[in-house]
């Protein structure tokens, strides 16, 4: 067989093409698109759900340096929160700790919740934020007798910063606190952590992560106790 023969053999019997069909490029991209869809939900919501963990033990830790710079420094603390926002603040309530154990009324702050300069750089104290994406969805605090002087004057003087703002949560010179719970979520209202706080003990836990209808259980529930 000479050359000519070689090329009309090959001329009749061409070699397949090695590369993918238009139809075959847009299969793959279907494919590709479809697990992205069923993939992607499921990712954002372990970001979601991860975002929410680390904003409850950004406040279980902020209760927990409260109570125990109350304990060392002898005067009650307070935190508020930015109800529906991303706020946070942690102040001594300075003067009259001494009267507050005996049910009298309390001595005005020495400075309002808005804080000042000085107390900002201090660990613990002033004004911080959750992590993005997360606010605080509601508060619910449990009222003694103990609490309700200071509770009504820091009513009557809101914080000076602008916000809706939380009822006062109060960490006592004696370990205990007010009994709180905080409720953490996204924006969108759908999914939630509480952080409770017992008033006895002073001790704060962090729940699973529930969706809206377990936390409208868990109110209806504490409603009919």
């Amino acid at each position: 067989m000479n050359a000519h023969d070689r090329i009309t053999i090959n001329a009749r019997h061409p070699h397949k093409n090695a590369g993918l069909s238009l139809f075959e490029i847009i299969l793959v991209m279907a494919i590709i698109v479809g697990i992205g869809a069923f993939v992607m939900p499921s990712f954002g919501g372990m970001l979601e759900g991860q975002r929410l963990r680390k904003s409850a033990d950004v406040v279980r830790v902020s209760w927990n340096n409260a109570r125990i710079r109350s304990m060392k420094s002898g005067s009650t603390m307070v935190f508020r929160c930015e109800v529906g926002g991303t706020r946070f603040l942690v102040e001594p309530w300075a003067g009259g700790d001494q009267f507050l154990e005996q049910g009298e009324m309390v001595a005005t702050p020495v400075f309002g919740i808005a804080g000042d300069g000085d107390t900002a750089n201090i660990s613990g104290v002033g004004e911080d934020t959750l992590p993005e994406g997360i606010v605080f969805a509601g508060t619910k605090q449990g009222q003694d007798a103990r609490s309700l002087a200071i509770v009504q004057q820091l009513t009557d003087a809101p914080p000076a910063i602008s916000g809706q703002w939380s009822e006062p949560i109060l960490f006592y010179p004696d370990g205990s606190t007010s009994q709180a719970q905080l409720q953490l979520s996204t924006p969108e209202m759908q999914r939630f952590v509480l952080v409770q706080l017992r008033g006895l003990t002073g001790i704060a836990t962090v729940t699973d992560i529930i969706t809206q209808s377990d936390l409208a259980i868990l109110l209806s529930q504490e409603v009919a106790q």
